[in-house]
């Protein structure tokens, strides 16, 4: 995508008005009353009341618009999640990219969520997923090998360690631990620590990092950054300053991948819920499913179903982390969901997550866009600080 001004659609040449006008009212033109009018003085009396009328109601409709009844009106029919064609995105031309951008700020404004489709990287979903079910297939004390210090770093997270309600400030106590088990990357691009691999004694070598190199370094380059150009162009930020460029100021992106596996035969007894309801802490997350697994999100007040598209099995779920919100000073929101039981679901549900933010120490400072208010005092947060608080507030003490 090339980012230049969007090309009008109206002529500004003497000769085209003219010719609108006498296409439009006649040969009687404005003549004495000035440049620049469109109207002609001797209109009949009953084309003027027209107009009035017409301007009298596009004055109602502002003030509707301006008083939220028009969004009242349109939350109460059911709301569809837009969709980005990523690829047509890549080489459209320059009004189909800046169509692109509104839709994807209306989207984030509205409920935090886009599907991302054509992105190129289903062999490599469907690669990590095939190893990652041969990982949790594995007895539970081969696996303990490779658990993670704590959640948030790097190995393998057994089922109730992680407790994600927690972190909208649930009580510990009140909230069952997730019938999940995890494993992450902790931030690190080497996938090294106790994450499995030939050099620590997993059984499969490197074939599980492997494949979990592969995808990270894909979404980073095929996926992220064209997804930061959009997101700089649909808040008007110049490209000198915008995501692009602050994301890797300090260094290399931030990108945590998860894979999940959910037990639905395992969640508390009464309880529908695999994940419990929560919003995420970085920037973008990108989500990809092996089947619908039970998603939703609240959009305008109510709880909608984000189902996989029968016709995109490998469509990716983009939706706004807490740090975006934070960073756009509230414009874009970060969508609260979870995840229910489906009944007969059984146990084969994998998601692949990619968290996406910018360096720990990108300094979340305001963006430079007229759509983006500045109003926080002067609080400057960076952005692992901001991610690290959530993290810390979602992990059970049970090792």
């Amino acid at each position: 995508m090339i980012r230049r001004p969007p090309r009008s659609t109206l002529s500004s040449s003497s000769a085209a008005s003219d010719v609108y006008k006498r296409q439009e009212y006649g040969e009687e033109l404005l003549g004495n009353y000035g440049a620049g009018h469109d109207v002609p003085l001797n209109r009949p009396r009953a084309n003027r009341l027209s107009m009035l009328r017409a301007l009298s109601a596009a004055a109602l409709l502002l003030a509707a618009v301006r008083s939220g009844s028009v969004r009242k009106l349109l939350s109460r029919r059911p709301y569809t999640i837009p969709t980005i064609d990523l690829a047509h995105a890549k080489i459209a031309c320059d009004d189909e990219a800046w169509e692109m951008a509104a839709r994807w700020s209306d989207a984030f404004e509205r409920c935090g969520l886009v599907y991302l489709t054509n992105h190129g990287l289903g062999h490599l979903y469907r690669a990590v997923a095939e190893e990652w079910r041969l990982f949790c297939a594995m007895p539970a004390e081969e696996k303990h090998k490779f658990s993670s210090a704590r959640y948030g770093e790097c190995g393998w997270n057994r089922i109730g360690k992680e407790t994600v309600g927690l972190s909208d400030g649930g009580a510990v106590g009140g909230v069952d631990p997730d019938p999940v088990e995890s494993l992450e990357n902790g931030y690190s691009a080497a996938f090294g620590g106790n994450f499995p691999r030939a050099e620590n004694g997993y059984a499969r070598g490197d074939r599980l990092r492997d494949a979990c190199v592969a995808l990270y370094q894909a979404l980073d380059d095929e996926v992220v950054r064209p997804c930061l150009e959009l997101a700089s162009m649909a808040l008007r930020i110049p490209p000198e300053s915008g995501f692009e460029t602050l994301w890797f100021q300090e260094g290399e992106g931030a990108y945590q991948l998860r894979l999940a596996k959910y037990f639905a035969e395992r969640s508390p007894q009464g309880s529908e819920m695999l994940y419990g309801e929560h919003t995420d802490y970085d920037g973008f997350t990108f989500l990809w499913r092996s089947a619908s697994n039970g998603l939703e999100a609240e959009v305008d007040g109510r709880w909608v179903s984000v189902p996989v598209p029968s016709e995109d099995p490998d469509c990716l779920v983009i939706n706004l982390g807490d740090l975006m919100q934070f960073w756009t000073n509230g414009l874009w929101k970060s969508p609260k969901h979870r995840v229910r039981r489906l009944s007969g679901s059984g146990d084969e549900l994998v998601s692949l997550v990619f968290f996406a933010g910018p360096h720990e120490r990108t300094q979340l400072r305001r963006l430079n866009s007229p759509m983006v208010l500045d109003d926080r005092d002067g609080i400057v947060l960076t952005a692992g600080e901001h991610v690290q608080a959530k993290i810390a507030s979602t992990a059970m003490i049970v090792d």
